[in-house]
């Protein structure tokens, strides 16, 4: 009973390169600057493994006939590239849910040459700057790389139920 092999392996590892990818990338918000780039960079490296894995189910022969192919590559490239895409246009309408709305007091100090003049000038900034941009997009990534490891998950369970239901066949012919 080898049924986690072939074909039905891709969605899984699919699944488990997203849910790898999750914590990387909830981490890489969160450390300075030079280690924060790494993170992400492998979190990226880890998390489009998809793509080949996707490609390779796409494009195989025992799930769809060949004259399908090419109409399924190019939807899913057009969901990848359009839907991927455009997702970050999400960001700005997630900024107001995220919070972080509170004003911050900044002071510029600048010295003139007469000592009698303080050069103390005070701002108030609205704070929409890093961390709310930070938390929406965290939310973000973590809302799509979740959504496709269920989906991957969700797309393994339907090829194993296909693939089981397929050996009873063969052992009832046999």
């Amino acid at each position: 009973s080898h049924l986690i092999t072939g074909l039905s392996v891709r969605p899984l590892v699919c699944c488990f390169s997203n849910l790898i990818a999750l914590p990387l990338i909830a981490v890489s918000f969160f450390l300075p600057s030079p280690a924060c780039f790494l993170i992400y960079i492998a979190s990226g490296a880890v998390g489009e493994v998809y793509l080949s894995q996707s490609l390779a189910l796409i494009t195989d022969a025992q799930i769809a006939p060949g004259y399908l192919t090419p109409p399924s590559v190019a939807l899913f490239m057009m969901i990848v590239t359009l839907i991927g895409g455009n997702a970050p246009l999400l960001i700005p309408t997630l900024l107001p849910l995220v919070g972080f709305n509170e004003d911050v007091t900044v002071t510029f100090s600048a010295k003139g040459s007469d000592p009698d003049v303080t050069g103390d000038v005070q701002y108030t900034i609205d704070n929409t700057d890093s961390k709310q941009l930070q938390y929406s997009l965290l939310y973000a990534l973590s809302a799509c790389y979740g959504g496709a490891a269920a989906l991957y998950l969700l797309a393994f369970l339907f090829m194993q139920k296909g693939k089981s239901k397929a050996v009873a066949e063969l052992s009832s012919v046999t």
